[in-house]
């Protein structure tokens, strides 16, 4: 569920870069962020006030990320539908006695996510 959670976040990062109005795409994004922060490059390249405003919102996005992912993993864990953390410590201290046990409980996530996906793991 995170991973599917963190592509639908990538995905939307990459929509909003593509389909911006005022960054005309993925490479006006890059040109922009090659020259964030530095006065120079940043004149060099013409960075509007608009296109400024439309890069700091997609890094605040992009930035904000991670976080969000560990937002939704908490939440996942304490839910008690979905695993519950009674369940989870036991798996975690399960995994950190056996590292045998990380690489069992690896290979059942890909076969869930194939069986889920109806396709190889993305």
């Amino acid at each position: 569920m995170t991973s599917e959670f963190v592509e639908k976040k990538t995905e939307e990062l990459k929509n909003m870069i593509l389909n911006n109005e005022v960054i005309d795409g993925g490479a006006r994004y890059n040109e922009i962020k090659a020259a964030w922060g530095d006065a120079a490059k940043e004149a060099e390249i013409n960075l509007t006030d608009e296109e400024r405003a439309a890069y700091a919102a997609i890094k605040e996005f992009q930035d904000s990320l991670q976080q969000s992912v560990v937002d939704y993993k908490t939440e996942l864990i304490k839910d008690d539908t979905v695993l519950g953390v009674s369940i989870y410590n036991k798996v975690n201290g399960a995994i950190k006695e056996d590292p045998a046990m990380k690489e069992k409980l690896d290979q059942l996530v890909a076969e869930m996510k194939v069986k889920d996906d109806g396709d190889v793991e993305k």
